[in-house]
Protein backbone atom coordinates (compact mmCIF):
# COMPACT_ATOMS: atom_id res chain seq x y z
CA UNK A 1 0.00 0.00 0.00
CA UNK A 2 1.21 4.00 -0.93
CA UNK A 3 -0.81 6.86 -1.26
CA UNK A 4 -0.06 10.27 -0.40
CA UNK A 5 -2.91 12.82 1.54
CA UNK A 6 -3.02 16.18 3.38
CA UNK A 7 -1.91 16.02 6.73
CA UNK A 8 -4.47 18.15 7.80
CA UNK A 9 -6.85 15.55 5.76
CA UNK A 10 -4.90 12.60 7.60
CA UNK A 11 -5.53 14.76 10.99
CA UNK A 12 -8.94 15.24 10.74
CA UNK A 13 -9.82 11.54 9.73
CA UNK A 14 -8.05 10.35 12.88
CA UNK A 15 -9.59 12.26 14.77
CA UNK A 16 -13.03 11.53 13.81
CA UNK A 17 -12.25 7.73 14.18
CA UNK A 18 -10.89 7.81 17.22
CA UNK A 19 -13.17 6.87 20.37
CA UNK A 20 -14.37 9.06 23.09
CA UNK A 21 -14.38 8.22 26.57
CA UNK A 22 -16.93 5.66 27.03
CA UNK A 23 -19.54 6.62 29.82
CA UNK A 24 -19.94 3.10 30.98
CA UNK A 25 -16.56 1.54 32.39
CA UNK A 26 -17.48 -1.80 31.12
CA UNK A 27 -17.41 -1.09 27.35
CA UNK A 28 -14.47 -2.15 25.65
CA UNK A 29 -12.57 -0.03 22.90
CA UNK A 30 -10.21 -0.45 20.78
CA UNK A 31 -6.83 1.37 20.01
CA UNK A 32 -6.24 0.64 17.07
CA UNK A 33 -7.15 1.62 13.44
CA UNK A 34 -7.56 0.05 9.95
CA UNK A 35 -6.10 1.78 7.02
CA UNK A 36 -7.10 0.62 3.32
CA UNK A 37 -7.47 1.87 0.33
CA UNK A 38 -11.07 2.17 -1.01
CA UNK A 39 -11.55 3.06 -4.80
CA UNK A 40 -9.11 5.93 -4.74
CA UNK A 41 -9.75 7.02 -1.45
CA UNK A 42 -8.49 6.25 2.29
CA UNK A 43 -10.39 4.44 4.47
CA UNK A 44 -10.20 4.41 7.99
CA UNK A 45 -11.92 2.24 10.57
CA UNK A 46 -11.96 1.51 14.03
CA UNK A 47 -14.02 -1.43 15.47
CA UNK A 48 -14.79 -2.57 18.89
CA UNK A 49 -17.53 -4.68 19.80
CA UNK A 50 -20.10 -2.68 20.72
CA UNK A 51 -19.65 0.59 18.26
CA UNK A 52 -17.97 1.19 14.73
CA UNK A 53 -16.90 4.09 12.69
CA UNK A 54 -15.69 4.40 9.08
CA UNK A 55 -14.48 7.62 7.37
CA UNK A 56 -13.02 8.11 3.86
CA UNK A 57 -10.60 10.71 3.10
CA UNK A 58 -9.22 12.21 -0.29
CA UNK A 59 -5.66 10.66 -1.46
CA UNK A 60 -3.56 10.18 -4.31
CA UNK A 61 -3.24 6.00 -3.94
CA UNK A 62 -0.86 4.74 -5.98
CA UNK A 63 -0.71 1.49 -4.65
CA UNK A 64 -3.73 -0.65 -2.91
CA UNK A 65 -3.55 -2.47 0.05
CA UNK A 66 -4.25 -2.43 4.06
CA UNK A 67 -2.84 -2.27 7.43
CA UNK A 68 -3.62 -2.55 11.06
CA UNK A 69 -1.71 0.24 13.05
CA UNK A 70 -2.06 1.78 17.01
CA UNK A 71 -4.48 4.28 16.46
CA UNK A 72 -3.04 6.73 19.56
CA UNK A 73 0.67 6.69 17.53
CA UNK A 74 -0.07 7.53 14.16
CA UNK A 75 -2.54 10.16 15.46
CA UNK A 76 0.19 11.89 17.87
CA UNK A 77 2.71 11.45 14.79
CA UNK A 78 0.60 13.15 12.58
CA UNK A 79 -0.99 16.06 14.53
CA UNK A 80 2.65 17.03 15.59
CA UNK A 81 3.71 17.45 11.34
CA UNK A 82 3.57 20.89 9.73
CA UNK A 83 -0.23 22.10 9.26
CA UNK A 84 0.15 22.52 5.70
CA UNK A 85 2.23 19.36 4.69
CA UNK A 86 1.59 16.56 2.75
CA UNK A 87 2.13 13.08 4.06
CA UNK A 88 3.43 9.74 2.43
CA UNK A 89 2.71 6.40 3.96
CA UNK A 90 3.68 3.06 2.71
CA UNK A 91 3.57 -0.46 3.77
CA UNK A 92 6.98 -2.02 4.54
CA UNK A 93 6.44 -5.65 4.96
CA UNK A 94 5.45 -5.19 8.58
CA UNK A 95 5.51 -1.93 9.29
CA UNK A 96 3.69 1.64 7.91
CA UNK A 97 6.12 4.36 6.68
CA UNK A 98 5.25 7.87 7.06
CA UNK A 99 7.14 10.81 5.67
CA UNK A 100 6.52 14.39 5.74
CA UNK A 101 9.13 16.99 4.94
CA UNK A 102 11.92 16.45 7.13
CA UNK A 103 10.25 13.87 9.50
CA UNK A 104 9.99 9.88 8.90
CA UNK A 105 8.48 7.25 11.55
CA UNK A 106 7.51 3.79 11.09
CA UNK A 107 4.83 2.13 13.06
CA UNK A 108 4.14 -1.65 13.53
CA UNK A 109 1.80 -3.92 11.91
CA UNK A 110 -0.77 -5.42 14.61
CA UNK A 111 -0.74 -8.80 14.52
CA UNK A 112 -4.37 -9.16 15.97
CA UNK A 113 -7.45 -10.03 14.57
CA UNK A 114 -9.07 -6.51 13.26
CA UNK A 115 -12.97 -6.90 13.93
CA UNK A 116 -14.74 -6.49 11.11
CA UNK A 117 -16.97 -3.71 10.90
CA UNK A 118 -20.85 -4.16 10.58
CA UNK A 119 -22.26 -5.18 7.10
CA UNK A 120 -24.22 -1.77 5.79
CA UNK A 121 -27.18 -3.34 4.04
CA UNK A 122 -30.48 -1.70 3.08
CA UNK A 123 -32.91 -0.96 5.78
CA UNK A 124 -36.20 -1.02 5.58
CA UNK A 125 -36.87 1.29 8.67
CA UNK A 126 -34.50 4.01 7.26
CA UNK A 127 -35.27 7.68 7.76
CA UNK A 128 -33.27 11.30 6.72
CA UNK A 129 -33.05 14.09 9.20
CA UNK A 130 -30.96 17.68 8.75
CA UNK A 131 -27.32 17.00 10.66
CA UNK A 132 -27.97 20.10 12.85
CA UNK A 133 -31.29 19.72 13.33
CA UNK A 134 -29.68 16.23 14.74
CA UNK A 135 -27.20 17.50 16.67
CA UNK A 136 -28.54 20.06 18.26
CA UNK A 137 -30.95 17.27 19.39
CA UNK A 138 -28.72 15.27 20.79
CA UNK A 139 -26.88 18.17 22.62
CA UNK A 140 -29.76 18.97 24.69
CA UNK A 141 -30.68 15.52 25.40
CA UNK A 142 -27.25 13.15 25.81
CA UNK A 143 -25.83 15.21 28.97
CA UNK A 144 -28.91 14.10 30.86
CA UNK A 145 -28.32 10.37 30.84
CA UNK A 146 -26.98 8.48 33.32
CA UNK A 147 -23.08 7.48 34.12
CA UNK A 148 -24.03 4.63 36.32
CA UNK A 149 -23.65 1.52 34.22
CA UNK A 150 -25.40 -0.75 36.93
CA UNK A 151 -28.31 0.39 34.99
CA UNK A 152 -27.75 0.39 31.61
CA UNK A 153 -30.95 1.15 30.52
CA UNK A 154 -30.80 5.11 31.56
CA UNK A 155 -27.16 4.90 30.05
CA UNK A 156 -28.40 5.29 26.47
CA UNK A 157 -31.04 7.43 25.13
CA UNK A 158 -34.21 6.39 23.58
CA UNK A 159 -34.94 7.50 20.13
CA UNK A 160 -38.89 7.11 18.88
CA UNK A 161 -39.72 7.03 15.53
CA UNK A 162 -43.04 8.37 14.55
CA UNK A 163 -44.71 9.84 11.67
CA UNK A 164 -42.44 12.48 10.70
CA UNK A 165 -40.53 13.14 14.13
CA UNK A 166 -38.20 11.82 15.83
CA UNK A 167 -37.96 11.79 19.66
CA UNK A 168 -35.15 11.74 22.00
CA UNK A 169 -35.16 11.23 25.62
CA UNK A 170 -32.42 10.58 28.32
CA UNK A 171 -33.16 10.35 31.99
CA UNK A 172 -30.52 9.63 35.30
CA UNK A 173 -33.71 9.80 37.53
CA UNK A 174 -33.22 13.00 38.84
CA UNK A 175 -33.66 14.62 35.17
CA UNK A 176 -35.36 13.97 32.33
CA UNK A 177 -34.52 15.73 28.97
CA UNK A 178 -36.56 15.49 25.79
CA UNK A 179 -36.21 17.05 22.10
CA UNK A 180 -38.15 16.62 18.97
CA UNK A 181 -36.39 16.48 15.91
CA UNK A 182 -38.16 17.05 12.62
CA UNK A 183 -37.30 13.92 9.90
CA UNK A 184 -37.04 14.70 6.20
CA UNK A 185 -39.44 12.17 5.35
CA UNK A 186 -42.52 10.08 7.08
CA UNK A 187 -41.72 6.80 9.14
CA UNK A 188 -42.63 3.80 7.20
CA UNK A 189 -42.89 1.49 10.51
CA UNK A 190 -42.34 3.58 13.69
CA UNK A 191 -40.22 1.82 16.10
CA UNK A 192 -37.69 2.98 19.55
CA UNK A 193 -34.30 2.19 20.45
CA UNK A 194 -31.80 2.72 22.87
CA UNK A 195 -28.42 3.89 21.82
CA UNK A 196 -25.49 4.08 24.62
CA UNK A 197 -25.38 8.20 24.74
CA UNK A 198 -20.91 7.83 24.62
CA UNK A 199 -21.77 7.02 21.41
CA UNK A 200 -24.32 9.94 20.34
CA UNK A 201 -21.75 11.86 22.04
CA UNK A 202 -19.06 11.02 19.19
CA UNK A 203 -21.80 11.29 16.75
CA UNK A 204 -22.62 14.92 17.88
CA UNK A 205 -19.00 16.15 17.55
CA UNK A 206 -18.99 14.43 14.07
CA UNK A 207 -21.84 16.61 12.86
CA UNK A 208 -20.25 19.66 13.93
CA UNK A 209 -20.12 21.94 10.81
CA UNK A 210 -21.42 19.84 8.55
CA UNK A 211 -24.32 21.42 5.84
CA UNK A 212 -25.37 17.62 5.31
CA UNK A 213 -28.42 14.68 5.97
CA UNK A 214 -27.64 12.16 8.03
CA UNK A 215 -29.33 8.54 6.74
CA UNK A 216 -30.39 6.77 10.37
CA UNK A 217 -31.16 3.07 9.68
CA UNK A 218 -31.40 -0.16 12.05
CA UNK A 219 -29.70 -3.14 10.07
CA UNK A 220 -28.70 -6.37 11.64
CA UNK A 221 -28.76 -5.22 15.06
CA UNK A 222 -26.80 -2.02 14.57
CA UNK A 223 -27.58 1.35 14.61
CA UNK A 224 -26.53 3.25 11.48
CA UNK A 225 -25.89 7.15 11.23
CA UNK A 226 -24.79 7.50 7.44
CA UNK A 227 -23.14 10.67 6.51
CA UNK A 228 -21.52 11.85 3.41
CA UNK A 229 -18.02 10.55 3.85
CA UNK A 230 -18.71 8.84 7.26
CA UNK A 231 -20.34 6.25 9.08
CA UNK A 232 -21.23 5.41 12.75
CA UNK A 233 -22.21 2.17 14.02
CA UNK A 234 -23.66 1.62 17.65
CA UNK A 235 -25.30 -1.65 19.23
CA UNK A 236 -28.51 -1.18 21.20
CA UNK A 237 -28.82 -1.41 24.72
CA UNK A 238 -31.69 -4.30 25.73
CA UNK A 239 -33.73 -3.16 28.15
CA UNK A 240 -37.47 -1.08 28.44
CA UNK A 241 -36.90 2.79 28.95
CA UNK A 242 -38.71 4.34 31.87
CA UNK A 243 -42.37 4.80 31.11
CA UNK A 244 -41.70 9.20 30.03
CA UNK A 245 -44.90 9.94 29.15
CA UNK A 246 -46.53 9.28 32.32
CA UNK A 247 -43.87 11.52 33.96
CA UNK A 248 -44.59 14.25 31.51
CA UNK A 249 -48.43 13.79 31.06
CA UNK A 250 -48.39 14.00 35.27
CA UNK A 251 -46.44 17.05 35.25
CA UNK A 252 -47.97 19.42 32.64
CA UNK A 253 -50.93 19.35 34.72
CA UNK A 254 -49.79 20.66 37.92
CA UNK A 255 -48.24 23.81 36.93
CA UNK A 256 -49.56 26.38 38.90
CA UNK A 257 -46.52 28.97 38.54
CA UNK A 258 -44.62 30.20 35.78
CA UNK A 259 -41.76 32.71 35.62
CA UNK A 260 -39.64 33.88 32.11
CA UNK A 261 -36.49 34.80 32.92
CA UNK A 262 -32.96 35.38 31.43
CA UNK A 263 -31.23 31.94 30.69
CA UNK A 264 -27.32 33.58 31.59
CA UNK A 265 -28.19 35.60 34.52
CA UNK A 266 -30.11 32.56 35.99
CA UNK A 267 -27.24 30.43 35.13
CA UNK A 268 -24.41 33.16 36.64
CA UNK A 269 -26.56 33.24 40.06
CA UNK A 270 -26.75 29.39 39.80
CA UNK A 271 -23.43 29.51 39.60
CA UNK A 272 -22.80 31.79 42.37
CA UNK A 273 -24.94 30.20 44.89
CA UNK A 274 -23.31 26.67 44.40
CA UNK A 275 -19.50 28.15 45.06
CA UNK A 276 -20.88 29.18 48.23
CA UNK A 277 -22.96 26.25 49.33
CA UNK A 278 -21.19 24.02 51.68
CA UNK A 279 -24.09 21.23 51.09
CA UNK A 280 -22.20 18.11 49.08
CA UNK A 281 -25.76 18.57 46.13
CA UNK A 282 -24.31 22.08 45.56
CA UNK A 283 -28.07 22.43 46.99
CA UNK A 284 -29.63 26.62 46.24
CA UNK A 285 -33.21 27.71 46.67
CA UNK A 286 -35.29 29.42 43.95
CA UNK A 287 -37.47 31.99 45.54
CA UNK A 288 -40.30 32.86 43.35
CA UNK A 289 -42.00 35.47 43.90
CA UNK A 290 -43.95 38.23 41.83
CA UNK A 291 -41.63 39.97 39.15
CA UNK A 292 -38.57 38.34 40.17
CA UNK A 293 -36.79 35.23 40.88
CA UNK A 294 -34.38 35.07 44.19
CA UNK A 295 -31.72 32.44 43.84
CA UNK A 296 -29.61 31.92 47.50
CA UNK A 297 -27.01 29.82 48.66
CA UNK A 298 -27.67 26.89 51.27
CA UNK A 299 -24.74 26.92 53.54
CA UNK A 300 -23.44 27.62 56.76
CA UNK A 301 -24.13 30.70 59.21
CA UNK A 302 -20.78 31.88 57.70
CA UNK A 303 -21.44 31.74 53.97
CA UNK A 304 -24.10 33.75 52.54
CA UNK A 305 -25.21 34.82 49.36
CA UNK A 306 -28.31 35.40 47.05
CA UNK A 307 -29.15 37.08 43.70
CA UNK A 308 -31.93 38.79 42.46
CA UNK A 309 -33.20 38.66 38.74
CA UNK A 310 -36.17 40.42 37.63
CA UNK A 311 -38.70 37.57 35.86
CA UNK A 312 -42.11 37.63 34.22
CA UNK A 313 -44.17 35.84 36.90
CA UNK A 314 -47.73 33.91 36.19
CA UNK A 315 -48.90 32.40 39.68
CA UNK A 316 -48.46 32.06 43.31
CA UNK A 317 -44.91 32.58 44.81
CA UNK A 318 -43.06 29.77 45.90
CA UNK A 319 -39.49 28.29 47.48
CA UNK A 320 -38.07 25.12 45.81
CA UNK A 321 -34.62 23.77 46.32
CA UNK A 322 -32.37 22.25 43.75
CA UNK A 323 -29.38 20.85 43.10
CA UNK A 324 -27.53 23.35 41.48
CA UNK A 325 -24.95 20.92 38.99
CA UNK A 326 -28.45 19.86 37.52
CA UNK A 327 -29.82 23.41 36.82
CA UNK A 328 -26.00 24.88 35.75
CA UNK A 329 -25.98 22.07 32.90
CA UNK A 330 -29.37 22.41 31.49
CA UNK A 331 -28.52 26.13 31.48
CA UNK A 332 -25.31 25.54 30.05
CA UNK A 333 -25.91 23.52 26.94
CA UNK A 334 -29.38 25.75 25.38
CA UNK A 335 -28.75 28.93 23.56
CA UNK A 336 -31.75 30.79 24.07
CA UNK A 337 -31.80 34.28 25.86
CA UNK A 338 -34.38 33.38 27.93
CA UNK A 339 -35.80 30.09 29.55
CA UNK A 340 -39.59 29.43 31.14
CA UNK A 341 -39.52 27.43 34.57
CA UNK A 342 -43.04 26.01 35.43
CA UNK A 343 -43.04 24.47 38.73
CA UNK A 344 -46.37 23.91 41.35
CA UNK A 345 -45.32 22.97 44.88
CA UNK A 346 -41.56 22.08 46.75
CA UNK A 347 -41.77 18.64 46.46
CA UNK A 348 -42.86 18.45 42.21
CA UNK A 349 -41.01 18.54 39.76
CA UNK A 350 -39.56 21.70 38.05
CA UNK A 351 -40.09 22.00 33.93
CA UNK A 352 -37.94 23.83 31.72
CA UNK A 353 -38.69 24.94 28.49
CA UNK A 354 -37.81 27.65 25.71
CA UNK A 355 -40.33 30.38 24.83
CA UNK A 356 -40.99 29.89 21.54
CA UNK A 357 -39.89 26.09 21.10
CA UNK A 358 -42.26 24.96 24.13
CA UNK A 359 -43.35 21.63 21.79
CA UNK A 360 -40.39 20.65 20.25
CA UNK A 361 -38.11 21.08 23.81
CA UNK A 362 -38.99 19.74 27.42
CA UNK A 363 -36.73 19.38 30.71
CA UNK A 364 -37.33 18.10 33.75
CA UNK A 365 -35.76 18.53 37.34
CA UNK A 366 -36.63 16.43 40.52
CA UNK A 367 -36.04 19.56 43.24
CA UNK A 368 -34.35 18.65 46.39
CA UNK A 369 -36.28 18.35 49.77
CA UNK A 370 -36.35 21.51 52.25
CA UNK A 371 -35.04 19.70 55.36
CA UNK A 372 -32.78 17.18 53.12
CA UNK A 373 -29.09 17.08 53.94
Amino acid sequence: MKFYCSRRDLAKALSIVRYGEPRCATVPISNDVLLATDGGRLKLTTCAPEFSITHWVDARVEEDGEIVVSLHDLRQVVNSLPSRSSVALETEGNTLALSCEAVTASFQRIADEFPPAPAIRDAADSVVVEAGDLRLGLKQVTFAASMDDLHPVLTGVLMEFSSSTLKLVASDGFRLSMRHVLLLQPVKHPFSVIVPAWTLEKLMHILARRNETVTISMTSGWMVFTLRDTVLSSKPIDGTFPNYRRIISAIARAHHTRAVINREELLRACKRAAAISADFMRKVRLSVESGRVIVSAVSTESSRGSTVLSADVEGAGIEIFFDARLLIDILSILDAPQVILLVSKPTNPCVIKVPGDEDAFTHVIMPILPNRK
